[in-house]
């Protein structure tokens, strides 16, 4: 759900997006997103998303303990017009994200705070570079799964190698992550522990339908 909300946010025209799952972590999701200018209408289950024409900055995103809003949204950040502040429960702020805030630094993002975890300002760039960036996905899969899909909107005339440095875990959520993408219309080339994602728009698939998790019955299929 939250990767489908990001991607109708960083696409060129408003999704329908259906089936999404309601809880705290997406609900959160949909906060961040609007924190930034995207628009979400809501109705009995029916999400509406419109991007902004640009993003922006001047607001304060809760990210509570949603990894995936702590790594995903970021990077959207970072594309933003002003600074951003970045907040959660607590016990967020255990958790570490120096692989994704040094490679968003070395993108051309300013990162005020320690540097490894939450909280921290953050002052992006509409126009970051693109180019090369590595990325250490031992910690989490979704700190890559941010990056590439944020990717696409680099400067033009670039796009953006992310390099992928230790053991990558959960690849198959970052497969899922590439699947969504590629519904998405942007595809990722792979060369050994690289990927490579071209400078290219998003195109909306005007409704999007969620698929359901099986790997939530897994606790009951044990019992």
């Amino acid at each position: 759900t939250n990767r489908a909300l990001v991607l109708a946010a960083l696409a060129t025209g408003p999704s329908v997006i259906t089936g999404g799952l309601e809880a705290r972590d997406t609900q959160l999701m949909r906060d961040a997103l609007r924190a930034l200018g995207v628009t979400i209408v809501e109705d009995d289950g029916r999400w509406e998303v419109t991007p902004p024409k640009a993003f922006v900055g001047g607001g304060a995103i809760d990210c509570g303990l949603a990894g995936t809003v702590m790594s995903f949204v970021p990077p959207i950040a970072a594309l933003a017009h002003g600074t951003v502040r970045f907040d959660g429960d607590q016990q967020a702020y255990a958790r570490p994200m120096a692989p994704l805030l040094g490679a968003l630094k070395r993108l051309g993002a300013r990162i005020d705070g320690n540097g490894h975890s939450l909280p921290f300002n953050l002052t992006g760039n509409p126009n970051l570079p693109g180019g090369d960036v590595i990325v250490d996905a031992a910690a989490s899969s979704q700190f890559l799964s941010g990056l590439l899909m944020a990717a696409p909107l680099l400067a033009p005339g670039h796009g953006l190698r992310i390099s992928v440095e230790g053991r990558l875990i959960s690849e198959p959520y970052v497969e899922l992550t590439l699947s969504l993408m590629k519904q998405f219309g942007v595809t990722v080339g792979r060369a050994g522990n690289d990927y490579l994602v071209p400078r290219a728009p998003y195109r909306s698939p005007g409704r999007f339908v969620v698929e359901s998790d099986a790997s939530s019955a897994s606790y009951f299929l044990a019992l």
